[in-house]
């Protein structure tokens, strides 16, 4: 009896040995990742294992998707699968296990990953028709022509040509504008956009300069405004309305009317300026419509 439980016992460390080595041979895959394929289509991979026969995947819904989903693939040759009939811009996971010699690995940790982002036809082309609107001096509102295969933006802003303040911002949109603050008063800047459409980002588009507007040097509260100040090369003077033919004047400290102009009521409600044959110096400008005169600074730098 004693002899038939040794052989027995033999046996079965023999088995456990056979199944061990089966086992250490089908490892649980490791280096997961995905790829967008398109909108609803993801690339699957993982890396290979020796000795694999083929490959199982289950793949779920991730975090923030509403949409309870649980597929299971088998048989899968290669190390690497198309995950199609997905919902866009939405996220999943998926995890993977390995099969051989009738046996499977344990399954690997889940790979969360997000879709592609659904847009329309066309190219993902460089966005063109870039403009800097509502300007204020520490905000502008930036918008461009919408592209119609992108679904968002990435839009980068920088500091501009003269400007001693480095900026750098990065910006997403869904729509074709955006706006820009934290800037600082008669400053330069410049700003860049590219879309994201189903095939991935597109390219980016020339830069725009824009520059923000005084502070509360260089505007009042009746809406006189002069920009950019401090000025060195050219200014632009604005009054609020244009309900009345409007005298614009520039003085100096000494009184003396060095510039002299006028803003045809119904027309256009700003004027620019020269200023490379002024003095550096402090200059009063002063808008005269009807009985109402508004006055405000220009600092003019050299």
């Amino acid at each position: 009896m004693k002899k038939l439980n040794s052989l027995s016992l033999v046996a079965t460390l023999l088995l456990m040995v056979a199944y061990n080595t089966s086992n250490a041979q089908c490892v649980t895959p490791t280096g997961l990742t995905a790829t967008v394929a398109d909108a609803t289509s993801m690339n699957l991979l993982w890396a290979a294992v020796d000795g694999a026969d083929d490959y199982t995947i289950n793949i779920q819904e991730g975090p923030d998707n509403p949409v309870n989903y649980d597929v299971t693939i088998t048989d899968v040759v290669g190390t690497s699968y198309l995950a199609a009939g997905l919902t866009a811009s939405t996220n999943y996971k998926f995890k993977v296990r390995t099969n051989c010699g009738g046996d499977h690995s344990s399954w690997s940790e889940y790979f969360y990953f997000t879709t592609g982002f659904a847009g329309g036809g066309g190219s993902c082309d460089a966005p063109t028709g870039l403009a800097a609107l509502d300007i204020t001096a520490t905000s502008a509102a930036l918008t461009w022509d919408v592209l119609d295969a992108a679904s968002k933006y990435r839009i980068r802003v920088e500091d501009g040509s003269g400007n001693p303040v480095p900026f750098t911002a990065t910006l997403g949109s869904v729509t074709n504008t955006t706006t820009i603050t934290g800037l600082n008063p008669s400053s330069n800047y410049k700003f860049k956009v590219r879309g994201r459409c189903p095939s991935g980002s597109g390219s980016w588009s020339d830069w725009f300069d824009f520059s923000t507007i005084a502070g509360r040097l260089g505007t009042n509260e009746a809406g006189l405004m002069v920009y950019p100040n401090p000025a060195q090369n050219v200014v632009t003077i604005q009054i609020a309305t244009n309900e009345l033919t409007t005298q614009i004047q520039l003085i100096d400290l000494t009184g003396k009317v060095v510039y002299q102009n006028e803003i045809l009521a119904g027309a256009a409600t700003a004027v620019e300026l020269s200023v490379n044959d002024l003095a550096a110096g402090i200059y009063q400008v002063v808008s005269v419509a009807g009985n109402q005169v508004q006055t405000t600074k220009l600092v003019v730098t050299k």
